[in-house]
């Protein structure tokens, strides 16, 4: 099959979990013997080829690029993404680009600044479409669906038009995935996507189990032994992901020996830093590649996931079941999906700060941990990447056959 996965950004331009799990998919149906092409943003036209995958950069001429957007106030947000869809200059450059490659089927993901225009198009050139939801940009010009950092469940004015523009448009999509049930449902129950085929399809990840069966038996080897227990947040630094809450908790907590560290970059920097320096236990790293983030998973003992929002799914679980990592993870969206309470994990209400101080401490118990090392190793087989590349497939199969 020829192939055209369409996302806002590609590799090496990493934003969040999204990118990432675009490039594990685009690589495993190339090892399937596919032709794969992506389309995404960049700040100038460039193709190039990446592990196989033809990769087509494409500058597009909005009021305000992607990565511009995210410091706008939501009326300026809204004129950005509305005006994207109405933009006859991208939309030619877009189908330039689709004509060139000719493809048998697109499969469109994030698309902020790109737009549900895509959609359009794929439906006027007679291409199938899939889409797949890796966020609430459709219902939300700020996507996360928070306001002052709570779950938003009542649409303003500029929301309303927002999404009822994109709903609309939803029905031109054949075949609608996203990675958890509770992420569908929420588009569903909206009124998106009437006229779709719907299922979930869970991000990936790429693992060699002998690899990991030894690091199950190292970290249960070790872990008795092991003077301190380090506690490991990976993602964003703000408020959605909870890393104020969890500096606040941890800093509380008076056994003296566990650590923290805690790997990204974002708006709460300074915060973290600040802590840092408060609380010798409290390390910073900066913002990791995946090669040094599976380094310091393979070193630690818990995986803290924070979220205060309705995450899409959450792939830094699946990286930390990679590693044998039990997980503290938000009750919120797909989350409370992957993370099984008191079997890999523990799901809280992060903004409890007595109940988040409570459940560090229950992790200071090497034998809780040891329990859950192999329930954690043994999750990975629902999250294989070739798992996922042959759920695709047939999703691609049953489109094209209809």
């Amino acid at each position: 099959m020829n192939i055209l996965i369409v996302n806002t950004y590609y590799f090496p331009n990493i934003i969040g979990g999204a990118e990432i799990s675009v490039k594990k998919l685009a690589e495993g149906l190339v090892a399937n013997g596919h032709e794969v092409h992506i389309i995404c943003t960049d700040v100038k036209d460039d193709n190039e080829i990446i592990n196989g995958v033809n990769v087509h950069r494409i500058k597009l001429s909005n009021i305000y690029q992607p990565i511009e957007l995210r410091n706008k106030n939501i009326l300026k947000k809204m004129i950005g993404r509305i005006n994207d869809i109405y933009n006859m200059f991208n939309r030619k450059k877009l189908k330039e680009a689709i004509l060139e490659i000719s493809p048998d089927i697109m499969h469109v993901n994030n698309i902020y600044g790109i737009s549900p225009a895509i959609w359009n198009l794929a439906k006027d050139m007679e291409i199938k479409l899939v889409h797949t939801i890796r966020d609430y940009y459709l219902m939300c010009p700020k996507i996360s669906m928070l306001k002052e950092n709570k779950i938003c469940n009542k649409k303003n004015i500029v929301c309303k038009v927002f999404c009822n523009i994109n709903r609309n448009i939803s029905n031109k999509v054949d075949f609608v995935t996203a990675p958890s049930q509770y992420t569908l449902d929420t588009f569903i129950n909206d009124g998106f996507f009437n006229l779709s085929k719907k299922e979930k399809v869970f991000n990936a990840i790429d693992f060699d189990q002998k690899m990991v069966r030894e690091i199950y038996f190292s970290k249960n080897f070790n872990i008795s032994n092991d003077k301190i227990i380090k506690f490991v947040f990976m993602g964003s630094l703000n408020k959605n992901k909870g890393i104020d809450l969890l500096l606040k908790a941890f800093s509380e907590v008076r056994n003296k020996e566990i650590e923290l560290i805690i790997a990204g970059k974002g708006p709460l920097e300074q915060m973290v830093n600040e802590y840092c320096n408060m609380d010798k236990r409290i390390h910073y790293k900066g913002f990791l590649r995946e090669e040094k983030i599976n380094a310091i998973l393979r070193e630690s003992h818990v995986l803290v996931a924070p979220s205060v929002w309705n995450e899409p799914f959450g792939r830094v679980v699946i990286d930390a079941y990679k590693n044998c990592m039990p997980v503290i993870a938000g009750n919120y969206g797909g989350l409370k999906e992957i993370v099984k309470n008191d079997f890999t994990g523990k799901l809280i209400e992060p903004n409890n700060k007595n109940e988040f101080i409570k459940t560090i401490e229950y992790f200071t118990n090497r034998s809780i941990i040891k329990q859950m090392l192999k329930n954690c190793m043994d999750e990975l087989a629902e999250y294989s990447i070739q798992k996922q590349v042959e759920h695709f497939e047939n999703i691609y199969k049953i489109c094209l056959e209809d």
